[in-house]
């Protein structure tokens, strides 16, 4: 998940999405300027992939 100036509403998002859904791995960062620039203050970015078990092995460990 991405931000600009939104962390509070951020991390209140990502709780709701773990708690709905089989969350692996999660990052909340500030988006970069450049993007920011052209959303302003406010943007939240949500971004989500399945896993395969292939690629889920990079993230849970045994």
């Amino acid at each position: 998940m991405i931000h600009t100036l939104g962390l509070e509403e951020s991390r209140g998002i990502m709780k709701n999405l773990q708690k709905n859904l089989n969350v692996v791995y999660s990052v909340v960062n500030k988006c970069t300027p450049a993007v920011g620039a052209h959303t302003g203050p406010g943007l939240i970015g949500i971004i989500i992939s399945r896993l395969n078990r292939e690629t889920a092995g990079l993230f849970i460990k045994d």
